[in-house]
């Protein structure tokens, strides 16, 4: 592994994530066959969604959508666990109700490096946890809204999409949703 001279390295995340509940799909991205060593990293393939049902798009304020991965387990059994956090603005029935949906709801995030990779947390067997946290702030300029934790156990330190998804078509509703 080379690391060209002048290669850009920025960190962050884009200002947006998707929701893929369990429910809401019958296929998804998956690793497939290994031959080099990047495909031990990346999923082929795509969402089949049910019928009449869409990911759920989520703005983050910008900065605050973060991704790490860490070793855990034992000698001899060691796995990642991917997680992170992001920020949603505001005091909406809307992000009230999403968060209230999302605390036991099994799934699938999609999230997008400052490099345009998109990047699946979540598998079949080990599906990404969201947890939700709403602080309304002190004082008129205190931020006010919902921190969302997300974590899932993972063989792989990163998992990124072969095949991207259209965010703005989604955000915008004008994705074509097909079974």
């Amino acid at each position: 592994m080379v690391w060209p001279s002048g290669q850009n390295n920025m960190g962050g995340y884009q200002n947006h994530v998707l929701f893929y509940p369990e429910d809401y799909f019958t296929a998804e991205p998956a690793i497939g066959v290994v031959v080099d060593l990047d495909d031990n990293v990346t999923a082929t393939g795509a969402f089949t969604m049910v019928t009449g049902l869409k990911p759920i798009y989520v703005y983050a304020t910008p900065n605050t959508v973060n991704f790490q991965s860490d070793s855990q387990g034992e000698t001899d059994g060691k796995s990642f666990v991917q997680k992170g956090e992001f920020f949603h603005p505001g005091n909406t029935k809307a992000v009230h109700a999403f968060a209230s949906m999302i605390k036991n709801t099994p799934g699938r995030l999609v999230l997008v490096d400052s490099d345009g990779n998109q990047q699946l947390v979540g598998s079949e067997g080990h599906p990404v946890s969201i947890v939700a946290a709403f602080t309304g702030g002190k004082a008129a300029a205190d931020q006010r809204g919902f921190k969302f934790e997300f974590s899932s156990d993972s063989n792989l330190s990163a998992v990124f999409l072969e095949t991207p998804i259209d965010f703005s078509a989604i955000k915008n509703g004008t994705t074509v949703v097909t079974p």
